[in-house]
């Protein structure tokens, strides 16, 4: 199989990420796009990736789902067949509170966030209760592959799906 054709529009749209975590998060950003692009054997993923704060991502919640609260992660698929493009939206604050929890960096579990709105992107989804444990189980694979610490404890999080 060739490389897929991985296309980023990657912002930062909050001065919480300074620049020397912006360059990590692209660089981290870029190859979570790979990996999901290679998992799923698409021919590409065009993504446009926002991080944002709080306010922002409670008013996009509101806007578009109707949910009042803040969220970690929106995303909207344009496409999800082997062409797959959409928008992703993850919340810097959210990431930095919930992150403590986990044990992690901010940056992991920020990039948990973006990974799991590329799968909603690309067609998987966690309303039912099977798909909601496939989703967290391909989540658990990136976080392993990815070398991020902590990866082993990750699927404990989670009380409401059984593995």
């Amino acid at each position: 199989m060739t490389n897929p054709a991985i296309e980023l529009d990657i912002g930062f749209h909050t001065p919480a990420v300074d620049e020397n975590q912006q360059a990590e998060l692209t660089s981290r950003i870029e190859d979570a796009a790979a990996w999901v692009a290679r998992r799923f054997s698409l021919d590409s993923l065009a993504l446009s990736v926002s991080i944002v704060d709080d306010p922002t991502i409670h008013r996009l919640n509101i806007e578009h789902l109707q949910h009042d609260w803040p969220t970690d992660v929106i995303s909207f698929a344009f496409d999800n067949g082997p062409a797959a493009s959409g928008e992703v939206i993850a919340s810097w604050d959210t990431a930095q509170r919930l992150s403590q929890t986990a044990g992690w960096r901010a940056s992991d579990e920020l990039l948990l966030y973006i990974v799991h709105g590329m799968l909603h992107i690309i067609g998987m989804d966690d309303i039912d209760p099977d798909e909601k444990a496939q989703m967290r189980q391909v989540e658990y694979s990136f976080l392993k592959d990815a070398g991020i610490d902590g990866a082993e404890s990750y699927l404990e999080r989670f009380d409401d799906v059984s593995y």
